[in-house]
């Protein structure tokens, strides 16, 4: 009888041990500026026509005067951004990327849409990426403070008209800014274009998970948003979309592929039914994630367009 405890408190042990390490390398991939090295994506036909797309936009933006800007966060970090001013411009938009990328990758022809349109874009770089500083990546529960400074900083020192701001995100970007409509943002911020967001830290990682390690959530995610508390300062848990926009204030425009295998398109639905607030959804047929200006151009301008008409009436 006693070698059967000691053996199955051997077991025991090292199945703590296993789910603490396995907990620990998701905090270190999905959270720590570093990362670790992942399987790249299956660049499948869409992605391939998205990296064309993204090398033309590239091409045209060094054509452009960008202007490097800095403000210093709520925790000290210095961020960056580069803003591209429009002739005549009639509105501005903060345009904040998704985990890991840049914003010539998730915004790239957008940008120049924007521009040609009457409209300032301010590109950031996320805390923890790019030239901007930090050392963890927190999925919009501190980059939310980062665009509530930005949208100051535009009425400051870069629009003092005080032009209509709009809040535009994609993936985890999508997620900060519709986080960030929960602050006390200027009042001259007139809606946000949310592409392809989630719900929650806790709720993307669980679904990452499940469906690209075949493992539970418990214990493993329980123990990998501990070390987020301990080294990174923030809860996976800490804020829901779902529960923002049960109070939302802004209009939205939700976009999401419906082929999304990456942040479900559940996920965007979801936060569509619990919005309160003046609200339109659009999905785009057969599309992945982040890649709805891709396939279809012509509709994301054109829903673009009418949602800054309704919300500049």
């Amino acid at each position: 009888m006693k070698v059967f405890i000691i053996i199955l408190s051997i077991l025991a042990l090292v199945l703590v041990i296993g789910c603490a390490l396995v907990a620990f390398y998701l905090y270190k991939m999905a959270i720590t500026r570093k990362g670790v090295k992942t399987k790249e994506e299956t660049l499948n036909e869409q992605w391939l026509k998205h990296r064309e797309m993204m090398a033309e936009a590239g091409k045209w933006l060094e054509t452009q005067e960008l202007r490097e800007v800095n403000i210093t966060s709520f925790d000290g970090l210095k961020l960056a951004a580069d803003f591209l001013p429009a002739k005549d411009a009639v509105r501005t938009v903060i345009c904040a990327h998704g985990f890991r990328v840049s914003y010539l990758k998730d915004f790239g022809p957008i940008i120049r849409y924007y521009h040609e349109n009457r409209t300032n874009v301010l590109l950031i770089d996320e805390r923890a990426h790019g030239r901007s500083e930090g050392r963890h990546i927190c999925y919009g529960t501190k980059e939310r403070f980062d665009i509530k400074k930005w949208a100051e900083f535009i009425n400051s020192e870069l629009v003092p008209e005080q032009l209509p701001i709009y809040l535009h995100g994609v993936s985890m970007g999508c997620a900060t800014v519709v986080m960030a409509s929960d602050l006390d943002l200027p009042s001259n911020v007139k809606g946000v274009v949310a592409d392809c967001g989630f719900t929650s830290a806790w709720d993307q990682f669980a679904y990452i998970l499940r469906k690209n390690f075949k493992m539970p959530t418990f214990p493993i995610l329980d123990i990998s948003n501990i070390y987020s508390q301990l080294f990174a300062g923030f809860e996976m848990k800490e804020v829901s979309t779902l529960d923002i926009m049960a109070r939302e204030r802004y209009p939205m425009l939700f976009i999401h592929g419906d082929a999304d295998d990456f942040v479900p398109t559940a996920m965007g639905l979801a936060n569509y039914e619990k919005c309160v607030s003046k609200k339109k959804l659009v999905l785009f047929d057969g599309t992945g994630h982040a890649l709805s200006w891709t396939m279809d151009q012509a509709l994301y301008e054109k829903i673009l367009g009418e949602f800054f008409e309704e919300c500049e009436k």
